[in-house]
């Protein structure tokens, strides 16, 4: 692939907002030009990339919000504002 095409497709990625693929394009595109992979393989590893790399950080996402939701109740719970969920959706406090 020329210069100028490898810039445009990365720059077409970015704005896809397809952050593995433009990281991985040059090394996958080295790798294919050596093995004589052609198109659709190359195509489908380089999308497997980016949906693992979605994968992956849904998973550190949701892990980051579950321990922020543990610290958030373990400071209520410490404050002595803890109210269990009937309670909350009742609207009446336990304390």
């Amino acid at each position: 692939m020329n210069q100028a095409n490898l810039i445009e497709l990365k720059s077409n990625l970015k704005n896809l907002k397809l952050s593995a693929m433009v990281s991985e394009l040059e090394v996958n595109l080295r790798q294919a030009t050596d093995t004589g992979v052609g198109y659709d393989e190359f195509l489908i590893n380089l999308t497997n990339l980016e949906i693992e790399s979605r994968s992956a950080s849904r998973l550190k996402r949701r892990i980051r919000e579950a321990f922020n939701h543990c610290l958030d109740w373990t400071d209520e719970y410490r404050q002595g504002n803890y109210r269990s969920t009937a309670s909350r959706q009742a609207g009446h406090s336990t304390v």
